[in-house]
């Protein structure tokens, strides 16, 4: 996987380069990430019975246990795809069943909201070897 640094000199952005790097030999691709419209909709659920936001449109770093979380709009990942030479497919926001979503406090805002947003991608050309 590319590096942001790496993602930047080959003339991607940082912002999906790196999720596109590892395209099949059918150029087929798809990627998944948070959904950046309902970043933190957990713990927003849990404190305020419903999802708030009040920066969707700066960018902005989201610290995490592990690794840092990155917003942008919606708009920044589907034009960063697109600018890559992506044909956009498919976007699916997917949601949760609510049988599992009984089984934690907090986690039936899943119900109501998208976690995800999935991007189905394959690159443009004639050599487009895509079936549905």
């Amino acid at each position: 996987m590319l590096d942001a640094g790496t993602a930047t000199s080959a003339g991607c952005s940082p912002i999906v380069a790196p999720k596109w790097s590892g395209s099949s030999p059918a150029n087929r691709c798809s990627n998944s990430l948070n959904h950046p419209c309902f970043e933190q909709l957990r713990p927003s659920w849990l404190r305020h019975g419903e999802y708030r936001t009040t920066q969707y449109l700066a960018e902005y770093e989201i610290q995490q246990t592990h690794a840092p979380d990155f917003h942008r709009t919606v708009s920044a990942y589907l034009n960063e795809t697109i600018r890559l030479g992506r044909c956009l497919t498919e976007v699916a926001e997917p949601d949760l069943d609510p049988e599992v979503a009984a089984t934690a406090d907090g986690v039936d805002a899943y119900i109501h909201l998208p976690n995800f947003m999935i991007i189905r991608a394959p690159r443009h050309g004639p050599e487009l070897a895509f079936d549905p």
